[in-house]
């Protein structure tokens, strides 16, 4: 390992595997983080996981035993997190979601919920939806979605919504969810699930994510970006009464807290839309046109999508080329207006990974190249501005960045998380190092 000499010096420690509990071997294939709650998830290569919540590794020698086990198959994971007022430092509750096949009696797909509580996941009691194509099984612990899984899915969790993605099927379904009163269960709560948006793709889809206020899908050659409220809004058109006062129930983004009963009557529709509709003011960004030779005749995919801030995203594509995305917000929402430029690095990128840190004018972007490095750089909030698009010399399409540190690996590296501006968690061939700097 090494790093610039006008830079502290990373500090590594390696963690030992936890011992095999429901899997032939404690080999992991990848992970995800979730900054919200500091829960760890490790996906084995039997497709199960093991959740750490709290996780501190620069505390630990080893993995201890975890706490919460997912067991396989699963196709995809995320992370959802429910909140009930727009206040983004209010705390929310953190859920884990998981797909599976499921083939008996019909060929369908089993969404799982994982709540956090007292420092551990378990499975949600009770789902409800008015929708007669979700239907909750108690003997499968998850929801069956009746769709037909297919080869692959993908689900991308945000704040009170999620997306499951079917390759088969060609579809993108953006669920709300929140908390409602079980008064059928005997009390307590329950988990209220409704379909807002069905998508019909018509072009590959190579990544999804729904962050902020935004859906963002990579396809070939560009980011395609649907406003998320009017895709939400879509899905509830009845006001309601609730204890004697009425709300708009369509609102299931957080502007305040609200408990249902679940046997209350509510008409349900999704908004049905094509990948390439402006129908809800969605817009495509092509990626610039360059000279490079590498990129010449070649199908450029984006695969990889990060978020800096509300407004500022990192986008990587299958060239290994990091581009930086800019979206402008007015008082009625998002406005067609972008800047999309690509990075100077001159590092193929195989891994991208963000952690953003509201309290500093910087980010931080961690990127491997696959092998046997992985480097920091810093990207200004000045280098994603797009005030003055319009004026702006387009020929000058590339963003000035440098890298200000890196790290180097015994082994080849599989993925990559952070854990803080400072800190990043890397998955080699069979071994979890944890490396920091102060």
């Amino acid at each position: 390992m090494s790093t610039s000499s006008s830079s502290p010096l990373f500090e590594a420690y390696q963690l030992s595997l936890p011992k095999p509990l429901h899997t032939p071997s404690p080999q992991i294939s990848s992970f995800l983080y979730d900054p919200f709650s500091a829960t760890l998830a490790l996906r084995h290569t039997d497709s199960s996981f093991s959740l750490y919540p709290s996780f501190s590794p620069l505390s630990l020698s080893s993995f201890p035993s975890p706490k919460s086990l997912v067991p396989s198959p699963t196709s995809s994971a995320a992370f959802l997190h429910l909140r009930t007022t727009s206040n983004s430092s209010a705390a929310a509750t953190t859920l884990f979601l998981t797909s599976s096949p499921l083939l008996r009696p019909t060929s369908s797909t089993l969404i799982r919920f994982y709540i956090l509580r007292d420092g551990r996941f378990s499975k949600i009691g009770v789902v409800v939806s008015n929708h007669r194509d979700l239907e909750f099984d108690r003997s499968k612990c998850g929801v069956v979605f009746k769709v037909n899984h297919g080869v692959s899915t993908a689900l991308s969790g945000g704040i009170n919504v999620f997306t499951l993605y079917s390759l088969s099927s060609s579809k993108i379904w953006l669920f709300a969810a929140r908390f409602i009163a079980d008064d059928e269960g005997g009390g307590g709560e329950a988990l209220k699930l409704m379909k807002c948006a069905v998508i019909d793709c018509c072009s590959p889809v190579f990544t999804i994510r729904v962050v902020f206020r935004v859906l963002i899908l990579g396809e070939e050659n560009g980011v395609r970006i649907f406003p998320l409220l009017p895709l939400v809004r879509g899905s509830h058109r009845k006001d309601k009464k609730n204890n004697g006062k009425r709300y708009n129930s369509k609102n299931v983004l957080p502007k305040g807290e609200k408990t249902e009963k679940h046997s209350d009557s509510e008409k349900s529709r999704s908004v049905k839309l094509r990948q390439d509709s402006r129908d809800v003011g969605a817009f495509y960004v092509a990626f610039e046109d360059n000279k490079d030779e590498k990129r010449i005749g070649r199908s450029v995919k984006a695969i990889s999508i990060e978020a800096l801030s509300s407004n500022c995203f990192v986008v990587l594509d299958n060239v290994g080329d990091v581009h930086l995305l800019s979206l402008s917000y007015s008082a009625q929402g998002l406005n067609n207006l972008w800047l999309m430029k690509r990075s100077t690095q001159t590092m193929k990128v195989v891994k991208l990974s963000v952690l953003h840190d509201a309290s500093t004018v910087t980010r931080t972007i961690w990127m491997s190249d696959g092998c046997h490095s992985v480097h920091l750089m810093m990207v200004s909030d000045m280098d994603t501005s797009p005030d003055k698009t319009e004026k702006k010399d387009t020929t000058e399409k590339l963003i000035q960045t440098s890298v200000t540190q890196a790290i180097f690996t015994s082994e080849k590296i599989q993925d990559i998380v952070p854990l803080a501006a400072n800190a990043v968690l890397v998955l080699g061939q069979g071994s979890v190092f944890a490396y920091t700097n102060s």
